[in-house]
């Protein structure tokens, strides 16, 4: 009976999977779940940067204009309940708005490429050098956290959620989040801008395809706001350099940003990033600078002492 039954159903249950998949697309997802806590993270979160204890710099009546818990309704009702791959950016628009803050003068940071991350946490200090994404109140508010909805209750997976790009660029609940507030910070981008970007990434430098660096935060720069874009070409300790600012996939930028009427130098191996890198790796010999600074200040002691 129970075989009979199953060879009779089989079909229908078939029909219901493959219209479910269709639907869904049927994706398998690699991520982590959504982060434990991850309620109380936020609401955390932006009660500190509320107080100023995180980048000063933030506009304070602004900040104190912001609802902690209406922002995480907007927030959370951007994606929970929801088969992930359905959320879109503009799903984030109005919660991306709602935190927004003005991007104090001269201090935008841009970056791109997973590896720069500790370099681009390095030299912003804090916010105190530059203010990269993640510094300002709608990225610190997310950084690193890990989420995603389902359809049935509670809302949120715990269990498994779209790795990076898994939905596609800018398509799906992570993904969707940065892709709204890369285009905004495009856009409140003033001043002075600092790009840093690794010499040596595969792919080249500068990736035009899968970056929200090319698809979502430089096409929203405005060149009547942005006064000059300084390209930093990074390359890391003990490495040949790979892209140079004549060559590789530099020109394609420098490109786009002479269409865009955006005044820009390139810096290969600036000097105030390679101090950072030095800092904890003396021994390598791109910071012998060190040595010889030390050597032509003894000499001149000796040579004060001889006078004497």
């Amino acid at each position: 009976m129970f075989h009979s039954m199953c060879r009779r159903y089989t079909p229908i249950i078939l029909q219901v999977v493959w219209i479910l998949c269709t639907i869904s697309t049927c994706t398998t997802f690699t991520g982590n779940g959504t982060t434990s806590g991850i309620k109380d993270i936020f609401l955390g979160r932006c009660a500190e940067v509320k107080s100023g204890l995180v980048n000063p710099q933030l506009n304070q009546q602004e900040l104190r204009s912001k609802n902690c818990t209406h922002l995480w309704e907007l927030f959370y009702n951007a994606f929970t309940n929801t088969y992930p791959c359905n959320v879109t950016s503009e799903a984030f628009d109005e919660f991306v708005e709602e935190a927004s803050v003005s991007t104090p003068p001269n201090k935008t940071l841009l970056w791109d490429g997973w590896e720069m991350y500790d370099t681009v946490r390095a030299y912003a200090n804090e916010a105190k050098r530059r203010v990269p994404l993640s510094y300002l109140f709608t990225g610190y508010l997310i950084n690193l956290l890990i989420f995603c909805g389902q359809e049935d209750s509670p809302g949120f997976n715990y269990d498994v959620c779209p790795d990076w790009e898994e939905c596609g660029v800018g398509v799906g609940p992570m993904d969707g989040f940065w892709a709204a507030a890369s285009r905004q910070f495009g856009r409140h981008a003033n001043g002075d801008i600092k790009l840093l970007l690794n010499s040596n990434r595969p792919g080249g430098s500068f990736h035009t395809a899968n970056s929200y660096l090319a698809e979502f935060e430089l096409p929203n720069l405005d060149p009547n706001k942005v006064t000059r874009l300084d390209i930093y070409l990074v390359t890391f300790l003990g490495e040949t350099p790979g892209d140079t600012c004549e060559s590789g996939t530099i020109p394609e930028l420098r490109r786009r940003l002479s269409n865009k009427g955006i005044h820009y130098e390139c810096i290969e191996q600036p000097r105030e990033i390679l101090h950072l890198l030095c800092a904890d790796n003396v021994e390598y010999e791109e910071c012998q600078f060190t040595s010889s600074a030390q050597t032509t200040f003894s000499d001149s002691m000796d040579n004060a002492i001889l006078i004497l």
